[in-house]
């Protein structure tokens, strides 16, 4: 399951969700068929056929998807302000279209793709690779988030998500002249209630 090497992996099991699109058939379908039958009139059931066919094909398919991922970077170790390269890789069983996104970053801006660390890919089947870039923008251990998966059959009306793999950490470390202003000691100053004394005191 650890990506600290690259190694594809999956965190957790896959949840399905509707498409959007699918509770606007059934409820036209469904309204369809009511009217029909409150009011007699068949052609009101002529117009829930394409709706419920619809429907039905879209939740026909819902074989349950095997996904692996990881994510990578070419350095773990950077100033900041440097650019950061990676690659996720990511493979699935069958055809299906598929996003992926990597999400959670902190410490960094993305800088290809953006605005977000993410790729809708066309209905195909795996693996694929993909590289981006991210800007380290402060200093510090930051956690380079999580590789999310989403799929869908082509046709269907459901889709699987699930969390591929956690991004290994990389390390910020602060520019030159940052750590210089950092390192710079503090200018001596006069604490209240003590001072010098102008006399030698008894040595022991």
């Amino acid at each position: 399951m650890s990506t600290e090497d690259g190694a594809p992996s999956r965190l957790e099991p896959a949840r399905t969700r509707p498409d959007p699109r699918l509770p606007g058939y059934l409820l036209a379908g469904l309204g369809a068929l009511v009217a029909a039958v409150a009011s007699g009139r068949p052609e009101f059931a002529a117009l829930a056929a394409p709706f419920l066919t619809l429907a039905a094909a879209g939740l026909a398919n819902r074989d349950h998807h095997e996904a692996t991922g990881s994510a990578s970077f070419e350095q773990r170790l950077v100033f900041e302000g440097d650019a950061i390269r990676g690659t996720i890789r990511a493979d699935w069983s069958g055809v299906a279209a598929v996003d992926l996104v990597l999400a959670g970053s902190r410490g960094v801006e993305p800088v290809e793709p953006t605005p977000a660390t993410g790729w809708s890919l066309p209905a195909g089947t795996g693996p694929v690779t993909r590289a981006f870039q991210l800007r380290a923008t402060s200093w510090g251990i930051h956690d380079m988030g999580t590789l999310w998966i989403r799929l869908r059959r082509p046709g269907g009306l459901v889709f699987w998500e699930q969390k591929l793999a956690k991004a290994p950490s990389v390390r910020v470390l602060p520019r030159p002249q940052r750590l210089k202003r950092l390192l710079r000691p503090a200018e001596p100053r006069t604490v209240s209630g003590f001072h010098l004394s102008r006399q030698k005191g008894r040595g022991t």
